[in-house]
């Protein structure tokens, strides 16, 4: 049973110092982990001469496992409290970037992003947003686009300061300051503010509610799964070029750094994208925000086929891609919270997230590997995203049903 219903739910005191170390704690999440692994890649490819297949399926278990544990922390932040959850992530996180530090086998560098996967996972997007969305009602799609601006500063600064730090001090260094990165800013932030903050007594429900009422009612949800069907494809295609887009550019003669800069200003730009498309979301309904996002990302996959060495088209497909790859993240648990009940969201967040991102992760990545393994192009590969960008504006279209009112 629901412990207490708020007459009418506010963001209290101290809400926006949470929103605040969120923003932190996913700044960090996204710099470490999604957007600092195009950069070593290239640098262990050229370094150690494994092949790009071998290396992309670190970053597929990097993001895939990372999905997986943010549904294990949306279904018991309410048993054990954000704050715990978070902190023991950052901890598996920083495990796992020790074992890069001293790895020499493939399986050693796999092994490293399973647990960096893991932990940022329950350290990151799923256990922040569900705090920040139960403090917020007026205003929910500001607050979540500020706090998801944490990503993307993740991106504009740690893509950069990778490959500086691999530059001046080698990519084992690296490695080693993430972890200590991670342990010494994640943890404390999580147990002094993110901790310290409770559930809004609506979302405060008991856990064993949420667990007989969730699975079996989302899977058999046609509206969940259209909007899982309609992220795994975007993500198909997103995660692709983000953990491949350091070699994309360099096969086509773009210099290590400019590739660099040009990974950092993709997931920087992200950052207008997130606070822009959110400011948007309550102005505007969430499907049709939601719907040009996808059809903007899609446009600069297309930009992208066209690039060629240093063209300025380079710089329009980082604009596009990167403010709508950015809003992509901020849209999705306003769609879930939108669609399903507010003692649901932690739940079908987290597993709408896995089925999205695990899903695209594993798929995406290492088909574009393959694809340029044996071809020496991406080309092919990004034809294929671009239809499955087409399938999934038509899916969440239809998650709504054939007319604009909520299911």
């Amino acid at each position: 049973m629901r412990i207490s219903a708020a007459s009418s739910r506010r963001s209290e005191p101290g809400g926006w110092g949470v929103a605040a170390a969120g923003l932190v704690a996913l700044l960090i999440y996204s710099g470490t982990g999604l957007y600092s692994f195009s950069v070593f890649l290239d640098a262990l490819a050229r370094d150690l001469g494994w092949q790009v297949q071998t290396l992309s399926w670190g970053g597929s278990l990097l993001m895939a496992l990372s999905a997986f544990s943010g549904v294990l922390a949306g279904r018991y932040i309410l048993r054990f409290g954000a704050g715990r959850i978070i902190s023991a992530g950052a901890c598996l996180a920083a495990a796992g970037f020790l074992i890069l530090f001293r790895l020499t086998t493939p399986q050693e560098f796999w092994l490293g992003y399973t647990l960096v996967g893991l932990g940022l996972g329950a350290a990151g997007i799923v256990p922040v947003s569900t705090v920040v969305v139960s403090r917020f009602e007026r205003g929910r799609g500001r607050a979540m686009g500020i706090v998801m601006i944490g990503i993307s500063l993740g991106a504009l600064l740690f893509a950069p300061l990778a490959e500086h730090l691999i530059e001046i001090a080698g990519w084992r260094l690296s490695f080693l300051f993430f972890a200590l990165m991670i342990l010494g800013v994640i943890i404390p932030l999580s147990l002094k503010v993110i901790g310290a903050s409770t559930l809004l007594p609506e979302e405060a429900i008991e856990v064993h509610e949420v667990k007989s009422q969730s699975s079996h009612l989302l899977l058999a949800s046609p509206p969940f799964l259209l909007i899982s069907a309609a992220f795994f494809l975007t993500y198909f295609g997103t995660m692709s070029v983000l953990l491949h887009e350091c070699k994309m550019l360099t096969s086509l003669g773009i210099s290590s750094k400019t590739a660099a800069l040009a990974v950092g200003l993709t997931g920087g730009i992200g950052g207008a994208g997130k606070f822009v498309l959110g400011w948007l979301c309550d102005r505007l309904p969430v499907r049709y925000v939601t719907l040009g996002c996808f059809a903007l990302e899609a446009l600069g996959v297309l930009i992208l086929m066209q690039v060629k060495a240093e063209s300025p088209l380079l710089w329009l497909f980082v604009a596009l891609f990167g403010f709508s790859m950015g809003g992509e993240t901020t849209l999705m648990p306003l769609v879930v919270r939108r669609l399903f009940r507010p003692e649901l969201f932690g739940f079908a967040y987290g597993l709408a997230h896995f089925i999205g991102l695990a899903g695209g992760s594993l798929a995406g990545p290492p088909f574009a590997a393959y694809i340029f393994d044996h071809t020496g192009s991406y080309l092919p590969a990004l034809k294929i995203f671009l239809a499955a960008y087409g399938i999934a504006i038509g899916a969440l279209y239809f998650a709504w049903g054939p007319d604009p009112r909520a299911v």
